[in-house]
């Protein structure tokens, strides 16, 4: 974190960092939206199980 503090734009490093492509940009965006529905999904797809399970132990399912 204190890094951050001393932050140099003319340091090779973060030079560096701002030179990548539009085009790796890009894909690197696509690829943290597709982890984001993805990760949607998933919270969807437990959320309704966890629904049907609710409503069989209320039910008092005999043993």
């Amino acid at each position: 974190m204190l890094k951050a503090w001393r932050y140099d734009p003319r340091a090779p490093e973060n030079r560096a960092y701002c030179t990548i492509s539009a085009a790796m940009r890009l894909t690197y965006t696509l690829y943290y939206l597709g982890l984001v529905v993805f990760l949607a999904f998933l919270a969807v797809m437990t959320h309704d199980p966890h629904g049907m399970l609710d409503s069989l132990r209320a039910g008092g399912m005999a043993s």
